[in-house]
């Protein structure tokens, strides 16, 4: 799962990443090949959590011109990182914001669908509990019926194969 702060790091020590954090996202918009063999890419999936103190890469492994560059790709992630949190930290609070007015203004409303919804389930509930023990009254015999039937026929079955080579019986 991608997290903030998620990028792509490539071989020239260019850090790439976008406004979701999403690895994915990041590859579609750049055209890279997610399908080729990580030794063989020319790019890394990275992330960088606060306080941005570690890079971490998100594969399976490191590839070896990462390994070879490390600190300077990491020292790389971090500067970015650190450039784009306070941007982030702002529109967190911008949308965090947003949520409190928009659950303030429809909360009587929800209150009000809330309370309808409660009623109709409740009459729901009562209109198919009469009509579910009607139906389960009238198809009490034939339930009863195929069940016998079915024993009957498994117990012929069984007989039939039980004297064929391979069987294996219940132990008793």
């Amino acid at each position: 799962m991608c997290v903030f702060f998620s990028a792509i790091v490539t071989r020239q020590g260019d850090v790439r990443f976008c406004e979701d954090n999403s690895h994915e996202t990041i590859i579609r918009r750049l055209g890279l090949d997610d399908s080729r063999p990580l030794a063989t890419r020319g790019w890394v999936r990275v992330e960088c959590v606060p306080p941005f103190a570690v890079v971490r890469v998100d594969e399976t492994s490191a590839p070896g011109w990462w390994d070879a560059e490390r600190a300077a790709l990491e020292d790389k992630v971090r500067v970015v990182a650190e450039r784009v949190a306070p941007v982030r930290a702002t529109y967190n609070a911008e949308v965090a914001q947003a949520q409190a007015t928009y659950a303030a203004a429809t909360a009587p409303e929800r209150a009000t669908y809330d309370a309808a919804t409660a009623q109709a389930q409740a009459n729901c509930r009562a209109a198919t509990d009469v009509a579910l023990a009607t139906y389960n009254a009238a198809v009490a015999t034939a339930l009863a019926t195929y069940r016998a039937a079915v024993a009957a026929a498994q117990a012929t079955y069984r007989a039939a194969i039980a004297s064929i080579e391979g069987f294996a019986p219940e132990r008793t």
